[in-house]
Parts: structure tokens; sequence; C-alpha cells
């Protein structure tokens, strides 16, 4: 007898009493069972009224059911009955037997792994096909038939691998196939080191007047570095030291830089950069200063010739109405006597009689190169 058929990779394959019971009769008309089933390729459970069957992993063929038909009153017989389980190509199962990772600046930038792979349904083709060059995305893998490959980094200077700092990691992926044609990712693991910062010249920080202090700022003392690891903000800056200069840290990322008194020309700076993770390089820096230039002094007198006829001065006459007049107080005509340098006149008391006039006389002197000139004033008082 042969029960409806399915293929190898199908689960739970329902086996009635009905289907087993097939072309069974009993001659006293007694309702028949059936015990002790088994199967050859498999196993069945009886669940209520049926049973379950689940055919072996991966075989595909002829199952057969071994049972016994029985009516109840002592009588049986054993029976068989068969069902045809069809191939279904299953893919080979590929495992890694090692893995491999590379380091980003390995002077090799080479790994090497193997894996291994089991085809069920063709022994035959357990293997890989032979491939050179496969492409990943930072580099290159070789592989043979038995599944040793060998990968190198080619791609050393990409950015991303770059980027990597240490304990950062970067995953390549590269495609391999088995005999059947079978896919299979191959995964590399590229390890991170650190990168040093590097220098790519002297930093010019412009101009300064002489005799000018200024404060220089770390991006500008940084603006020659690169370091694809790090940011500026975690560089460091250290032992900045300056020619003609002193130079103080005020440990906020800013240097005050003091020239040499009277010092004109290029300050020559030396410092280190450091990126924290063993990283380091050395870096220079130079600032001008400029000469102050002075305010041009006056133009002299031109000279007096000797040949020059002197001129009579009109002698000029102050009275203490004037004075009075034109300062509005007494407090006033004193203070212009006293800017002549001329004493207040003493008045007599009494019966004697006040003088109507008075007449002072002020010399000033002027020298001029050789010559003295005398200006006289008559004050009449």
């Amino acid at each position: 007898m042969t029960l409806t058929g399915a293929n190898e990779d199908a689960t739970g394959i329902q086996i009635t009493k009905a289907s087993l019971l097939q072309g069974a009769s009993d001659a006293d008309a007694d309702t028949l069972d059936v015990t002790g089933l088994t199967v050859d390729h498999g196993s069945v459970t009886i669940q209520g009224d049926h049973w379950i069957y689940t055919p072996e992993p991966n075989y595909n063929g002829d199952v057969e059911f071994s049972y016994t038909v029985d009516d109840g009153h002592g009588g049986s017989v054993a029976q068989t009955a068969t069902m045809q389980l069809a191939a279904v190509n299953d893919k080979p199962v590929v495992t890694e037997v090692s893995q491999g990772t590379v380091r980003e600046n390995s002077i090799s930038g080479k790994t090497a792994a193997e894996l291994s792979v089991t085809d069920v349904d063709r022994p035959s083709e357990e293997g890989f096909q032979v491939a050179n060059g496969l492409h990943g995305t930072y580099g290159t893998l070789d592989i043979d038939e038995h599944g040793h490959w060998g990968y190198t980094l080619t791609d050393k200077q990409n950015p991303a691998v770059q980027a990597l700092n240490v304990g950062d990691t970067l995953v390549d992926t590269v495609t391999v196939h088995t005999k059947d044609g079978t896919e299979y990712e191959v995964h590399v693991t590229i390890t991170g080191d650190n990168d040093a910062p590097t220098v790519s010249g002297n930093v010019p920080l412009g101009h300064i007047t002489q005799d000018s202090p200024v404060t220089l700022v770390k991006a500008a003392l940084l603006a020659s570095v690169t370091d694809p690891d790090n940011t500026d903000a975690e560089i460091t800056i250290s032992q900045l030291t300056a020619q003609h200069a002193t130079v103080v840290d005020n440990h906020d990322g800013t240097w005050t830089v003091t020239p040499e008194k009277g010092f004109t020309g290029d300050i020559q700076f030396s410092y280190n950069v450091d990126d924290g993770n063993g990283g380091h390089a050395a870096a220079t820096a130079s600032l001008h200063v400029d000469t102050l230039l002075s305010q041009p002094a006056p133009p002299p007198p031109p000279p007096i010739s000797a040949d020059e006829p002197m001129q009579d001065v009109p002698v000029e006459t102050v009275t203490l109405e004037s004075l009075a007049l034109s300062h509005n107080s007494q407090q006033g005509a004193q203070a212009y006597l006293d800017q002549l340098g001329i004493a207040e006149p003493q008045h007599q008391t009494g019966d004697q009689a006040m003088p109507q006039d008075l007449d002072l006389v002020l010399n000033l002197t002027m020298r001029l190169c050789w010559m003295s000139m005398v200006f006289r004033w008559m004050i009449r008082v």
C-alpha cells in the first residue's frame, strides 16, 4: 500500500488510520484497528486518532511503515505501507574554522583563515570555487578549493580606515562561492591603530608692533597639524618656547607672548603636539615684530640774519583803570600784574598825598640765537 508522498524537508506529516486500513477487510465485519505503527526513516507519534510522521533529516526516497491490523477479537495481521520522500537540494552549510583580523597599520596588511563546507545531498561538491583578487571594500581576498583564504588590506589610506582609533573596528565583506554556486560572505575585521599627528610646515602667526604683547590661541598654533584619529579638542600643546620673547601659559588654551624690549624681526616658536594616545610631533611657528615708527621732529625755526634791521616796538601803557575795566575786578587786575611780575604799589596813608602817577618799567629780555632783544612796558599807576 502506498501513502501520499511528501518531500524530505516536510514536517508534521499526518498519517490517518483510514489510510493505513486501505484494502483491509474482516469476514465477521468486526471493526478493525491499527496498532504498533513504526517507520524505518524518521519517527511517528500518536495524536488522538492519527499519527504525526517526522522524516529523517535530509533523507529522501522510500519510507516503509510497519503495523498490525487487529479486529479486537484475537484476529490480527501484519501490514506495511510505503511513502515516497522527494529529494530537496539542500544548500551546503559553510562554517568558519577560523576568523581573520588585520591591523590598520600593519606592514603586510595580511590575514588568513579557513572555511569548511558540508553538502548532505552531494558530498562530491563539498568544496569552494577557487578565486583570486576578490574585491571587498578595503582589500582583496584569495581562496582555494579547500576553503583556505587570505586577505590583503590594500586601501590603507581610505578615510574610513585611517579614522580608526585604538579599540575601533571596521568589517570588510567579501563574497565567495561553494562548488555548487552557493554564496557565502567572509567577514574580515580591521582593527584600529593610533595615527600620530602630522605637521605640514611652519605656522605664520602674522605681525605685531615693537614692544607690544600678544595672546596666541590653540587653534592658530594647530593650523598646520592634522590627525585623522583625533580632533583639535583632543590634541594638546606643550613645551611652547620662543626666541626673543617670554611665554606665559594661561592654562585656558591661550598663551601670552611678550617680545624683548626693543626687539624687531621674527620670533621663532617651538612646541610639541600630543594626541593623548602615544602619538606626538614637533611643530614650529613664527611671529614678525615690526619696528615702531616715531613721530617726526618739528622743523627748526628759520635762522635770523644779523643784517636784518631792528624795528622799534611801541611801548604799551597800562593803567589801573584799564585793568579794572578789562578784568571787572580788583582781583583780575592784580592777577594780570602778577602775570607780568609787577608788585602791587603801596599806597600812603594819613596826610601824605598819593602820587597820581607811578611809572613802572618791566624789562622782558628775549634771546633769539645770538641776539638779545629788550622789550619795555611802561605802566602808569
